[in-house]
């Protein structure tokens, strides 16, 4: 298995959705995502060398969708 992991900004920059960091396979499988405040986090492993990894995520913002209608 390669050690030659990708960097973080490589990481969350890259244009391929969710590479394993270690071995560039796109066969991942992510789990349930757990949000506490305003970060979430997600545990990610790799089908093809076996790599486990956690992707986490920081809320930058919101967007309202539907307003509450008046009577």
């Amino acid at each position: 298995m390669s050690t030659n992991f990708l960097t973080h900004s490589a990481y969350i920059n890259q244009p391929n959705h969710y590479p394993n960091k270690a071995c560039r396979s796109t066969d991942i499988d992510g789990e349930s995502i757990s949000v506490e405040g305003a970060y979430a986090v997600q545990d990610v492993s790799c089908n093809e060398c076996g790599t486990q990894w956690k992707d986490t995520f920081k809320l930058t913002g919101f967007v309202v969708t539907e307003l509450p209608s008046e009577t």
